[in-house]
């Protein structure tokens, strides 16, 4: 581990701005979880028939759909925002 932090240091500085990716357009961190509580619940409610199993793996779903729709939300909003960033900076000129 240290070598790897060592060469790190090491390397030359690259000229290009590193991109941070805080998420991906197709997953957030809350939603596996949620999404493995989805699949349990329903699974438990089709096995045994329980009207509690059933209610809340709805509820679960219906919370599983809006984080998507929360999450596709601000991944169009970035995209539009770093879209617009790049028109008003015009290409990158590449030095050397």
């Amino acid at each position: 581990m240290l070598r790897h932090g060592v060469e790190a240091a090491n390397r030359p500085k690259s000229p290009w701005r590193p991109v941070r990716a805080s998420h991906a357009p197709c997953r957030s961190p809350g939603d596996d979880p949620l999404g493995a509580c989805v699949t349990g619940t329903s699974a438990l409610a089709a096995r045994t028939g329980s009207k509690l199993f059933v209610w809340t793996a709805v509820v679960l779903y219906v919370l599983l759909i809006a984080a998507w729709a929360v999450v596709a939300w601000y991944s169009l909003r970035h995209a539009v925002r770093q879209r617009a960033r790049a028109r008003m900076t015009g290409p990158v000129q590449r030095s050397g």
